[in-house]
């Protein structure tokens, strides 16, 4: 959800003058656009962000994280209701796939993923996507490869 988060876009009315400093102002009642999917490949926050690295966010890798730098479903009072039936359904599914399958390739990669990515107000991909799999011969064995 960093690379790809879901809701790639959000906008906001600014209800008052904003200054971010260095001469740049917002004025009151501008509509504000922000990119999630810019915020979650920023290397100040993110280093070598394009490379997958399920250790981002653990406990001790994100002290001093910004709290806005990793938006997937926006935040605060307009986050998306749903995000926390999302997030367990993703769980739930990934988790009873990967204990039955071993995810060998996707197709095309991640560059394949992303050339066939449809932008709306969620992001999904056009076609789907294509994954090869092996079957596990135990639930136990869980790597990903």
């Amino acid at each position: 959800m960093r690379p790809f988060p879901p809701a790639p876009v959000l906008s906001r009315q600014a209800i008052k003058k904003i200054n971010l400093g260095e001469g740049h102002i917002i004025p009151a009642e501008t509509s504000i656009i922000i990119s999630a999917c810019t915020a979650h490949r920023d290397p100040r926050h993110f280093p070598d962000s394009e490379n997958f690295d399920p250790g981002r966010f653990s406990p001790q890798n994100s002290v001093g994280l910004h709290p806005y730098s990793y938006i997937p479903f926006g935040l605060g009072r307009r986050m998306c209701v749903g995000h926390v039936l999302v997030t367990i359904e993703t769980k739930t599914i990934l988790s009873t796939v990967l204990r039955r399958y071993r995810v060998t390739e996707i197709e095309g990669g991640i560059e394949g993923l992303a050339e066939n990515l449809k932008m709306s107000f969620a992001i999904s991909p056009a076609k789907g996507f294509r994954i090869k799999s092996l079957p596990r011969s135990h639930p136990s064995q869980m790597c990903v490869t």
